[in-house]
């Protein structure tokens, strides 16, 4: 098996992971009537989905391109500065105007957006040699 095929198996095992941690944690807190907390918790499946999708768009761009392992890098990473813009902007105007809550989902969004950025990192070395 190559680098980039062992990074996959185990990058989108590891993303699998957490959308079936989320979809339990979602399930229960409903089952307990925790609506607040439900919710903050499907925010945290969307970001892990979305970047699960993004990941599939480099892999399947790289192989279909026939470039190299350390291509997939910067083909992925670009995703982690474009989707949380948007959330970095919202959070400062939320603590600009006192919005706890909104600070509250935004943070979320990029602590979670970094989890997964640091774990495909951190397997992307391992394989890279």
């Amino acid at each position: 098996m190559d680098k980039l095929e062992l990074l996959k198996g185990n990058f989108l095992e590891f993303l699998e992971n957490k959308i079936c941690d989320s979809q339990e944690r979602i399930k229960s807190l409903t089952k307990e009537e925790l609506k607040d907390e439900a919710n903050l918790e499907k925010i945290t499946l969307n970001i892990v989905t979305i970047f699960k999708q993004m990941f599939n768009v480099s892999y399947n761009k790289i192989v279909k391109d026939k470039k190299e392992y350390e291509n997939i890098k910067g083909d992925y990473l670009k995703y982690f500065n474009t989707i949380p813009a948007s959330w970095k902007e919202k959070k400062e105007k939320d603590e600009k105007f006192g919005n706890e809550e909104g600070v509250i989902i935004e943070n979320l969004k990029l602590s979670m957006a970094d989890t997964i950025k640091e774990k495909f990192l951190v397997l992307y070395e391992k394989y890279k040699i």
